[in-house]
């Protein structure tokens, strides 16, 4: 269920919080990530408090190439909420995006340790050219 905005500013977000967004598709055939699945929350702690948006990577759990952009997670790698079971996933940081904090339908189901938070930013190095 999606929040409302009310409640929606109640709520923090932090960075490296695994939260459930509904991310829309662009197009058929398109290999963006689309529906209701985990994202890894990469804006930094202010953008995350007064911005309407998060920047996010979304994860699969689908079988992936190793290419220089994907980070393997698993379950160890993050602190789980009561609520979350999580699968082994793959991070696509080569699929970095903005979303509406309204597209958010569950909140903080984990949270990434800083050793695959220090992971994700080498491959947003790779995927930004920075």
């Amino acid at each position: 269920m999606t929040k409302t905005d009310a409640e929606l500013r109640k709520l923090e977000f932090k960075r490296g919080d695994i939260v459930y967004i509904n991310l829309h598709k662009d197009k058929d055939g398109s290999s963006v990530q689309d529906g209701n699945r985990p994202c890894l929350i990469v804006s930094n702690n202010a953008s995350n408090k007064f911005a309407p948006f998060l920047t996010v990577v979304p994860l699969t759990t689908r079988q992936k190439k190793n290419i220089p952009t994907h980070v393997n997670l698993k379950r160890d790698d993050v602190h789980v909420g009561d609520k979350f079971k999580l699968n082994e996933s793959t991070l696509l940081c080569e699929q970095v995006m903005a979303v509406d904090k309204a597209n958010i339908t569950d909140t903080r189901v984990a949270h990434a340790k800083p050793y695959l938070i220090a992971k994700v930013n080498e491959k947003l190095k790779v995927q930004l050219g920075l």
